[in-house]
């Protein structure tokens, strides 16, 4: 390359030396002193200039292509999407955040096993949070609603991770039947409760604190609130207002989870391994299969398929009809072969039955070898009362005894001592902690007081 340019060079010179002798002779008549000084230009300004300009020209013939910007890739742990997301930390120092920050480290065993409940479900929750462009911090709210239990169901009838009522659930439209309920189907639950408190947001000045307090204690409740502060003179901040003890902590709760989730190195917590990837996809199915069944011949855990699927009332897909059936995404492929060539499910046959005149139900109960408890529990009913004309589902025999053989479980009453949780005592007696909370109803916001009594089912 150096050749080039010197070659380069030597043409600029020669033709600059013949410009000079041309100028030169136009100005023969000019003083000598003229002459030098013009020369002086050419050669000294000119020139150099020239020779320059040549050398860069060759340069950038051999300078490299620019290379595109760096686009840096996302975060492979979910808990880092958080930790870089999370926007509300002006609150982290007010006096009732720290309570609830030091309650939850010094009850760390719960804490992580909240966090590993989380597991199935955040990252659906961030997915859809950030698509609305919502603040992150909603995506842990069921943390503080159902503490991730998919099927918890309170003394006021919440129920599901975003612990929605009935009232509030026939207003967003979530359907609900005696196969289902809409309020445990993880998407449209989801979609349900980020499309609720968005509309509280707007209501409530745009001020997310105060839309988080409706969610828990209903809007008019809020408003009366403020109304009553701004009556008094005094402010209308979440913190200012006076409301039900519950939601009074339910905030500061949520805000003390998310200061431990923003920096957890500093409190000592180490958060359990989340991949910044999708943990579930949507696979149709057909009505009147068992989760247990599907369990058996896809090789996923019946417990997996229950944890995605807490809207199915009775672990069965509705029959007749088409159900969107969440499964583990790396089970997809298999999960979608094994449907070729499902066989029927034996356990959930289910009869069709027109009563008569005459009929009673320990009659019908009899005649097709199954029990009247049975019977009432597929119809969702009661009592044992039936009337001519109406039409029963009545359940196979096998499917009639495997709930005869779960009722023959032996119950023992556990009474709560000082320093019990749930994770403790399900520990003891080798059962979940979603089962714990099932069979007593347990609101999982609430911590276990001591000398209460709970309801354990052990195999007799």
């Amino acid at each position: 390359m150096e050749r080039r340019v010197l070659t380069m060079v030597r043409a600029i010179i020669h033709s600059a030396v013949f410009a000079l002798v041309l100028v030169l002779s136009a100005c023969e008549s000019l003083p000598k002193q003229a002459h030098s000084v013009e020369e002086v230009a050419i050669t000294e300004v000119i020139l150099p200039d020239l020779v320059k300009k040549a050398a860069t020209l060759e340069l950038s013939r051999h300078q490299p292509e620019p290379k595109p910007p760096v686009i840096p890739l996302p975060p492979e742990s979910l808990w880092d999407v958080v930790r870089q997301s999370l926007s509300m930390y002006e609150h982290n120092d007010h006096a009732r955040v720290q309570k609830y920050r030091r309650q939850y480290l010094h009850h760390r065993q719960a804490l992580y096993a909240l966090l590993r409940r989380a597991q199935p479900y955040l990252y659906y929750f961030v997915e859809q949070t950030r698509e609305r462009g919502l603040p992150i911090e909603l995506a842990l709210l069921p943390a503080v609603e159902s503490s991730f239990y998919a099927t918890a169901y309170s003394p006021q009838h919440a129920g599901g991770l975003w612990q929605i009522i009935p009232s509030t659930a026939r207003q967003l439209k979530l359907r609900s039947n005696p196969w289902y309920d809409g309020r445990g189907d993880i998407k449209a639950s989801t979609d349900a409760a980020l499309g609720y408190l968005t509309y509280l947001h707007k209501r409530l000045n745009k001020d997310w604190l105060l839309a988080l307090a409706a969610y828990n204690a209903g809007e008019y409740r809020v408003r009366r609130a403020k109304r009553n502060n701004v009556k008094r003179g005094r402010g209308k901040d979440f913190w200012a207002l006076r409301l039900p003890r519950e939601t009074r902590n339910y905030v500061p709760r949520l805000l003390a989870l998310c200061s431990i989730l923003a920096d957890p190195q500093r409190y000592g917590i180490k958060l359990p391994e989340l991949k910044n990837q999708p943990w579930f996809v949507q696979v149709p199915v057909d009505g009147g299969l068992s989760l247990r069944h599907l369990a058996k011949y896809s090789g996923i855990k019946e417990q997996d398929l229950k944890v995605l699927n807490p809207g199915l009332l009775r672990w069965i897909t509705p029959p007749g009809k088409t159900t969107q059936l969440l499964i583990p995404v790396e089970k997809q492929t298999q999960f979608q072969q094994m449907l070729a060539t499902l066989p029927p499910d034996p356990s959930q046959e289910l009869v069709r039955y027109k009563v008569v005149r005459g009929d009673t139900l320990s009659g019908i109960a009899k005649r097709y070898g199954v029990s009247v408890r049975a019977i009432t529990r597929a119809n969702q009913r009661s009592s044992h009362r039936i009337r001519a004309g109406e039409t029963l589902l009545i359940p196979s025999a096998s499917q009639s005894l495997n709930r005869l053989a779960l009722s023959q479980q032996r119950v023992i009453k556990h009474r709560v001592r000082s320093g019990d949780s749930l994770w403790a005592i399900a520990k003891r007696y080798k059962v979940s902690t979603r089962d714990l909370v099932r069979w007593n109803q347990l609101n999982p916001r609430r911590y276990l007081r001591p000398g209460q009594h709970l309801k354990v089912y052990v195999p007799s």
